[in-house]
């Protein structure tokens, strides 16, 4: 069928529809402004895209790098530690006995005041006796001496530091050990007299 499209009608002319003026619905042109406006609209009401994530290239924790290298080295100090007291550990009596020679000592010859009653005094008939004296036995026993073989001399104050002890017989003896008043003081300390812990406390 033909449509006259200002005084021409062709059979494959095609329909065209008439402008008319503006009414209720409106034109085509307000019509596609419309529709554009309420997608717009829609657009704006929907929530926007949640953004990517952003992936970072991995990273080399530096810190937890030096907590691990100190754990490390704990760790190490602490094994051998213990490899070091199971395997060598304190030295033992027998080493202490070896390092001063005690096992090579036929006798144990101390030094010891000689007029202090009740200390350390020799009787006429020379038998020893006093506080020093017990203290004498009870450590040469420790050591592995029997009571007849630890011998007393006397020694004179001057001569502690030096452990040079007089015989009965005027003779000068070394001794391996002096059991007498002793005050410890820095400057003997300072000379290097080597003292034990102290074992007796007196007044002037």
């Amino acid at each position: 069928m033909g449509i006259d499209r200002g005084g021409v009608t062709g059979r494959f002319t095609w329909p065209v529809r008439r402008r008319t003026p503006p009414g209720p619905e409106g034109t085509a042109e307000d019509i596609a402004v419309q529709d554009l406006a309420e997608r717009e609209a829609a657009e704006q009401r929907l929530p926007p895209p949640e953004p990517e994530p952003l992936i970072e290239p991995p990273r080399f924790n530096l810190a937890a790098f030096r907590l691990a290298g100190l754990g490390f080295a704990l760790v190490l100090a602490l094994a051998l530690a213990l490899v070091r007291l199971f395997d060598g550990g304190p030295p033992s009596v027998a080493d202490l006995r070896e390092q001063a020679g005690v096992d090579t000592w036929t006798e144990l010859a101390v030094g010891v005041k000689d007029d202090q009653p009740g200390t350390a005094s020799r009787n006429s008939s020379g038998q020893w006796s006093g506080f020093d004296i017990d203290i004498a036995y009870m450590i040469a026993e420790d050591l592995g001496f029997r009571r007849s073989e630890v011998k007393f001399y006397s020694i004179e104050s001057e001569d502690r530091p030096r452990m040079q002890a007089t015989a009965p017989n005027g003779d000068r003896v070394p001794v391996k050990l002096v059991i007498a008043s002793f005050s410890i003081t820095e400057s003997r300390i300072k000379a290097g007299v080597g003292f034990s812990a102290p074992y007796l406390y007196t007044e002037q």
